[in-house]
């Protein structure tokens, strides 16, 4: 169905202004070492209250936050790829087997989406969270594979305050996930914007 002028015209205004919103100097560097001996000690609360616990003053280069554990059934396996990615691999045991895979795997999107909920019931939603401007990087290392059960951490890069927007502030994540045996199966990097307790003045 052809979509009319008048919608068209409506999607790229709301587009440009949602993008408008974004501050320009969301960037990310920093590096990844020492995690045992960073680990928080701030606990998230998982009473389901979704309040307010951080803000991006609580957030400084070098913390680790602990994420998972999460075991992936073959069940949700099928059912995330027959609907996203129906490759045969992620579809049937025995495709899998005959893949470089080695067995039924996860769609690298569906470990990406359990990402982040893990993120989600860590810490983010009790986080003054305001969004991402997008995902640096990410690397799948391993395959998922049913059965498999994922926990990882997310270490803080870098925390700095938007120069556009005093509200916020830009921190920056590197998620490290692996499996049951310790094998890492991805690492993804990304900025979140976080709202300030106070605004800078």
């Amino acid at each position: 169905m052809a979509i009319s002028q008048d919608c068209k015209i409506l999607r790229r205004k709301l587009l440009s202004k949602s993008f408008a919103s974004f501050p320009e100097d969301s960037t990310c560097s920093g590096s990844f070492a020492d995690l045992p001996a960073r680990q928080t000690c701030w606990i998230s609360p998982r009473n389901g209250n979704m309040r307010t616990e951080r803000y991006f003053e609580d957030f400084s280069s070098g913390e680790i936050i602990t994420l998972g554990p999460r075991t992936v059934g073959a069940g949700e396996i099928v059912e995330f790829a027959a609907e996203f990615d129906p490759q045969p691999f992620h579809l049937d045991e025995e495709a899998g087997r005959r893949s470089i895979l080695g067995g039924l795997a996860a769609s690298g999107w569906h470990t990406a989406a359990l990402t982040m909920r893990m993120i989600c019931d860590a810490f983010l939603l009790q986080t003054a969270s305001m969004g991402s401007p997008g995902v640096t990087s990410v690397n799948w290392r391993r395959p998922v594979l049913a059965g498999d059960t994922l926990s990882g951490v997310a270490e803080v890069l870098s925390a700095r305050r938007s120069s556009s927007r005093p509200d916020m502030g830009i921190v920056t994540f590197r998620i490290t996930l692996a499996n049951q045996k310790g094998e890492t199966v991805m690492v993804q990097e990304n900025p979140i914007f976080i709202g300030c307790r106070e605004a800078s003045a």
